[in-house]
């Protein structure tokens, strides 16, 4: 994570992230009902939440007990963009057209961009499930709010709420997997995310401070 104080109390932030996401599906299985459809799912992602926040700066403690200096805290709100590139698929199905075949669940593997090569002569037990219009690339717009505290001794320590309503679907077209189950890929991942982060100041915007910027102009020759 990296922040930036863009003017007073605006800042920027942007995180890079690596996500664990699931997906669960229940009860449906193409147009007719299936009590015993189930299809579980785990994705992992790469994310880059962009968001700008307003911040706004209490203080707290007896600056004279603390030789001169107070603890601050500051609460902020605001929101942006976020990015994600989806890594890797892999779910495990339950239904009940395994069970008519005495089998008691499938695990798949994604293959994206590409079509099932044996078409409707794939075997029920095929462990692969190709997804030819996968989205890999997928937006957010993130909400964020919390609190940011600059203990006495130290650096920054941010807490923050950050909800990320999707924009995007997994992919153009659902799935139907060798089963003749459907995997439901119209669909948005909508997720809610509780961080803590510890942030070092690399004081790049105060590191010219105290040195002199005088020159030769402000000297004097002697005679």
């Amino acid at each position: 994570m990296a922040s930036m104080v863009v003017h007073k109390n605006y800042v920027l932030n942007a995180q890079l992230l690596y996500s664990y996401r699931t997906k669960n599906i229940q009860g449906v299985s193409g147009p007719t009902s299936d009590p015993n459809y189930n299809l579980s799912s785990r994705m992992q992602y790469l994310e880059l939440p962009i968001f700008y926040v307003l911040e706004f700066k209490s203080q707290s403690g007896n600056a004279s007990g603390h030789g001169g200096r107070v603890k601050t805290y500051n609460w902020f709100i605001g929101g942006g963009p976020t990015i994600s590139y989806w890594l890797s698929y892999k779910s495990t199905l339950h239904s009940g057209n395994l069970t008519e075949g005495y089998i008691d669940h499938v695990d798949y593997t994604a293959v994206f961009g590409q079509e099932d090569p044996l078409g409707t002569k794939a075997p029920i037990t095929q462990k692969e499930e190709y997804i030819p219009e996968a989205n890999r690339f997928q937006f957010a717009i993130n909400i964020t709010g919390g609190l940011a505290f600059e203990p006495v001794g130290l650096h920054k320590i941010v807490t923050f709420a950050q909800f990320n309503i999707a924009q995007t679907f997994f992919a153009k077209k659902d799935v139907y997997l060798p089963t003749y189950d459907v995997d439901v890929l119209r669909s948005k991942n909508h997720t809610f995310k509780i961080s803590v982060a510890y942030l070092f100041d690399t004081k790049i915007a105060t590191s010219k401070k105290g040195k002199s910027t005088k020159g030769s102009q402000g000297q004097r020759k002697r005679r």
